[in-house]
């Protein structure tokens, strides 16, 4: 074992390296770095000599090994249910074992490699493994691009957690990932939907998944509210729901809107298809040879087209449901400055269903008067919430997908 002074910062404060052997003298061999003075790093020395002693002498059970350490971790993180993306932790533990001799203990991973792993998992091909048909195995293709930073930080923040437990478990004397910085990542950036790419999704699309897509680029919808929708909620001239602040807002739907939610919507029956529409969203953006959106996309994709049509923004915050009218107005940023002079020829290019439904909202808009909010929620209807069953629970749909 050897100790070597790397650095003094401008504080004062020393940097030691320490060359130390996890499993023993002929494991190998891992640098730590100790920030004190030359006492402190003999001291992390000397303990862990006096630890090697007390093991072979039979006074202390030695150090669990990483592989069982994970399995233990899952095992509990699978029986608790606190994990949400169980999957992605198996993945990321299970990688990180591999990266270790069989022998090798949870203090093997420390701040050194930890930052070495970050910066190679970032440079690797992302790949993705596709289910496999009956009887066959599963294939592993790479994706054509690297890792993201939000991956490499998603996995990092999965280690994190496990040295963590294994911290509160008095299994480690400290935490290594806690001084692992993370990657920078990329502002999200929004995304919205032409109407040719809309039209090629649509087309691509099953019935139950048609009406779905023209309900959300027509009223903006998010993907809770139309789920928990009832037919209790559909009036003769208007949709009532239950916006994300928990306050009820009135939607004018016209006479073919209306048709499609009687349809799909209606007395103890289920919206096929609706629980898992990201992914199949994702598989007709592949499809149709369009850059994948989500659903949220489609909330932003109704803004920018009712923008586009120069709507109102006040009538179109309302509708959506946006906490301030700034929240409309910032999608102007999204739209060309040329979109709305183009907007009755690019609205020719969807679907007929989808162009008469927006139709629908445009006259519904020509029929109300205009209102302005001066301030932070004027303007918004708040009808009597309709009397729901079992106290406004929420749907089935909905809890299997928090599950």
């Amino acid at each position: 074992m050897a100790i070597k002074l790397i650095r003094t910062d401008s504080s004062g404060r020393k940097y030691w390296q320490v060359d130390w052997r996890p499993q023993g003298a002929k494991g190998p061999h891992r640098y730590r770095t100790l920030v004190g003075t030359r006492l402190d790093a003999q001291r992390f020395l000397d303990d862990q000599q006096a630890y090697r002693t007390n093991i072979k002498a039979g006074l202390a059970a030695p150090a669990r090994r990483l592989a069982d350490a994970v399995k233990d971790y899952l095992s509990s993180a699978e029986a608790d249910k606190e994990e949400g993306h169980l999957k992605n932790v198996r993945r990321t533990l299970r990688a990180l074992v591999a990266e270790f001799p069989a022998a090798a203990t949870a203090e093997a991973v420390t701040a050194g490699w930890l930052r070495e792993w970050r910066t190679r998992r970032a440079g690797q091909s992302a790949r993705k493994v596709f289910r496999a048909a009956a009887g066959g195995q599963p294939r592993e293709l790479e994706l054509g691009r690297k890792v993201s930073a939000r991956t490499v930080n998603r996995e990092l923040a999965e280690i994190r957690a496990f040295l963590a437990h294994e911290l509160e478990e008095d299994r480690l004397r400290e935490n290594p990932a806690e001084r692992v910085k993370k990657l920078e990542e990329e502002a999200p950036r929004e995304r919205w939907l032409w109407p040719a790419e809309y039209a090629a999704i649509w087309e691509r699309a099953c019935p139950e998944i048609r009406d779905a897509l023209d309900v959300y680029v027509t009223t903006g919808l998010r993907w809770r509210e139309l789920v928990e929708l009832r037919s209790e909620d559909l009036r003769e001239l208007d949709l009532v729901v239950l916006g994300k602040a928990g306050n009820w807002l009135t939607l004018p739907v016209g006479p073919e809107l209306r048709r499609i939610l009687r349809r799909r919507v209606a007395a103890g029956k289920r919206w096929r298809y609706l629980a898992s529409i990201s992914h199949r969203l994702y598989a007709l953006c592949d499809a149709a040879e369009v850059e994948r959106v989500s659903v949220k996309a489609l909330r932003t994709t109704c803004c920018c087209w009712l923008l586009g049509a120069d709507m109102n923004p006040y009538w179109v915050s309302a509708r959506l449901g946006h906490a301030s009218v700034q929240t409309t107005q910032e999608h102007y940023a999204l739209v060309p400055s040329d979109f709305r002079q183009r907007w009755p020829q690019e609205v020719r290019k969807l679907p007929p269903r989808t162009r008469k439904l927006l139709h629908e909202v445009t006259d519904i808009r020509q029929t109300l008067p205009v209102r302005k909010r001066s301030k932070k929620g004027a303007g918004r209807s708040h009808p009597a919430p309709p009397q729901r069953e079992n106290g406004g629970a929420r749907s089935s749909m909905v809890r299997a997908a928090d599950s």
